[in-house]
């Protein structure tokens, strides 16, 4: 393969890179604010939406790295494992790109001698998401 070629297969590949990197971050023409606070509700929406209750919701300083605004969220909510499951789900599949970086699961204790089992059993969790938004 001749340089010539060889560039223009590592400028139509790089291209590539930069589309797919732009589908997975918040773009640049978006407020940051109004990123941070549709992410807020979108995440919102999604625990609730699995079954779980949103005790608390918390939108953290967005910091600058590199070409990224990177925009964190904390989230705390209670509810069944299984609510769990269907709201991490839905946060992977979730575009632009969602990344839980932190996440602390407590189980409420419960006794087995008032019939309770592995459906009745009540989750607090505490996650930390990021999300990106590009910089011009």
């Amino acid at each position: 393969i001749g340089a010539k070629q060889a560039e223009g297969q590592l400028l139509a590949s790089a291209r590539e890179v930069e589309s797919r990197i732009l589908n997975l971050v918040y773009p640049s023409s978006e407020d940051p604010d109004t990123v941070s606070a549709a992410l807020q509700k979108n995440v919102r929406d999604i625990m609730s939406g699995a079954g779980l209750v949103v005790a608390d919701s918390r939108i953290e300083s967005t910091m600058r790295e590199g070409a990224f605004d990177v925009i964190g969220l904390t989230v705390s909510v209670t509810g069944s494992i299984d609510a769990l499951d269907a709201a991490l789900l839905e946060v992977v599949s979730y575009t632009p790109l969602l990344l839980v970086t932190d996440i602390n699961v407590m189980s409420e204790r419960s006794s087995r001698r008032n019939g309770a089992n592995k459906e009745d059993q009540v989750l607090t969790v505490k996650m930390h998401l990021l999300a990106l938004r590009r910089v011009e």
